[in-house]
């Protein structure tokens, strides 16, 4: 990659090393919501810094309440038909401002209509129990990836590796588009939702990223491919972490560095990229990867 100067250049060579580059991360808050006896859910609206912010799940409030918001907007669309004639069809994802991590991919094989019409979920295939080595010809997982414009597409698997959809399958997928890090640093917000108040700010905006840029891929995706997605030496999950949790700032290192040592574990710090303090369901989330990993 050191060569590589264009954008196109940098995505076309490190598409073999399965690196992935990382797409925008939407920034996210804790705060404090008031109500008495109502349910709030992702896609409520609460609004801060002159952006929208969702509920990051479903919360019943009861007097004061701590609360993880996200900023971004909820996107559901039709992309297209499975062919099963077309070799390798890929599926595009339209939009330039795409949160990755919070894509789902949704595959009707019935045709159904009404409250079926998305058909089940799929999942990405690092999300699969076992990864892709504990795929068989019924998994039903998709495969993201960049084009040499560096657009994300998915795709689907060949019926030996992963399932393969049915002739005609109808896919939707949905996701958050995000801001990025304009969201950081937010302290003020608003609630758009009936009976419910923000009445305190706990956490400002943190942890907003804007899509990874090609100097920083070039440096992370050799390093990315000798982990082989695997988490074994500090270095791993450092660049682990960026990938899969950009928008903050970890430092990593083995428990063999500790006074006294504490062999066989590994230890994180992590904050947002520009310093802020991250809220409580991120740093549960960092350790739910690591764990996984």
């Amino acid at each position: 990659c050191d060569t590589a100067q264009t954008e196109e250049a940098i995505y076309s060579i490190v598409k073999p090393l399965s690196y992935l580059p990382v797409s925008r991360r939407g920034a996210k808050a804790q705060v404090t919501c008031s109500g008495s006896g109502v349910e709030i859910k992702p896609g409520d609206l609460i609004t801060g810094g002159g952006l929208k912010w969702t509920p990051s799940r479903t919360y019943y409030i009861d007097g004061d309440t701590s609360v993880e918001i996200y900023q971004g907007q909820w996107v559901e669309q039709f992309v297209d038909s499975y062919d099963t004639r077309m070799n390798h069809q890929k599926f595009p994802i339209g939009s330039d401002f795409v949160d990755t991590t919070t894509l789902e991919v949704w595959v009707n094989e019935t045709g159904a209509g009404g409250s079926d019409s998305y058909g089940k979920l799929w999942k990405r295939v690092e999300d699969y129990e076992g990864n892709i080595t504990g795929l068989t010809s019924g998994s039903p997982v998709y495969f993201l990836t960049t084009s040499t414009d560096g657009r994300y597409s998915f795709y689907f698997g060949d019926g030996f590796v992963g399932k393969k959809p049915t002739d005609m399958s109808q896919i939707w997928i949905k996701y958050y588009e995000t801001s990025g890090a304009e969201g950081n640093d937010t302290v003020t917000f608003i609630s758009g939702i009936p009976a419910v108040s923000v009445t305190g700010t706990e956490i400002a905006g943190v942890g907003g990223a804007y899509k990874e840029d090609i100097e920083s891929v070039r440096n992370n995706a050799p390093l990315w491919f000798q982990t082989q997605g695997r988490y074994v030496t500090a270095q791993d999950h450092r660049v682990g972490l960026l990938q899969e949790r950009s928008g903050i700032v970890a430092n990593v290192w083995g428990g063999e560095d500790n006074d006294p040592p504490n062999y066989g574990r590994v230890y994180v710090s992590a904050l947002g990229n520009e310093g802020g303090s991250l809220t409580d369901e991120t740093r549960n989330d960092i350790v739910s990867v690591m764990k996984n990993k």
